[in-house]
């Protein structure tokens, strides 16, 4: 079973994996975030969040190919409960979709990234079992994301978390995107602990499939 953890900043996904790599018969694959703040010796995290206007498109593109990437890296190809820490598809549904919509991309670069996300949708096909949403108020996401000061992201605003999020839901919630991966929509308004306990509800389900 492979299953994808998606949701804003701040919604508890490194909670839940944290949880689940311990666990047998499980493989987790966080955001391949040391690719993209080391790539070729350039910190592009922080050189994205600091110009988007000029960095968007490039950004992008790498994220969505270290995604790929992610596939070729698993270290656990016999486990049964593979789960990923967001993939590609929110790499363009949410994030390409936002910076477009921001113009920190113009139209021929999303056109680019338009056609490299649906030529690797063909090839995951069927890949994916699940996606699991952790639904987030973009306002206690914007809190949880100062509370842990990533230095990268000290110049997110609370408007841009806000602009994610309404992708999210158009994607997710709405599903105004036409998805063949079955969606799950838990409630991530909730604290660590009960994060924990959900954790442990998905993992009970998903050893008895």
């Amino acid at each position: 079973m492979n299953v994808i953890i998606e949701g804003n900043g701040g919604s508890g996904k490194s909670t839940l994996l944290n949880y689940f790599r311990d666990l047998p018969d499980v493989s987790c694959h966080p955001e391949p975030v040391k690719k993209w703040t080391n790539f070729y010796g350039n910190n592009m995290l922080d050189i994205y969040y600091r110009n988007q206007k000029r960095w968007s498109f490039p950004f992008q593109f790498i994220v969505q190919k270290s995604f790929m990437d992610l596939l070729d890296d698993e270290d656990s190809p016999i486990a049964s409960i593979k789960i990923y820490e967001r993939f590609l598809y929110s790499t363009f549904n949410v994030f390409s979709k936002t910076m477009h919509e921001k113009d920190f991309m113009n139209d021929i670069e999303y056109m680019i990234l338009k056609e490299f996300y649906e030529l690797h949708c063909k090839l995951l096909s069927g890949k994916f079992d699940l996606i699991v949403y952790l639904r987030l108020d973009p306002e206690i996401c914007y809190q949880r994301m100062l509370k842990r000061a990533r230095p990268e992201e000290k110049s997110v605003n609370k408007e841009f978390i806000k602009d994610l999020h309404k992708y999210y839901e158009e994607w997710l919630y709405q599903r105004t995107v036409s998805e063949d991966i079955p969606i799950l929509i838990v409630d991530a308004n909730i604290s660590k602990k009960q994060m924990q306990i959900l954790a442990q509800k998905l993992y009970s389900q998903w050893v008895q499939k």
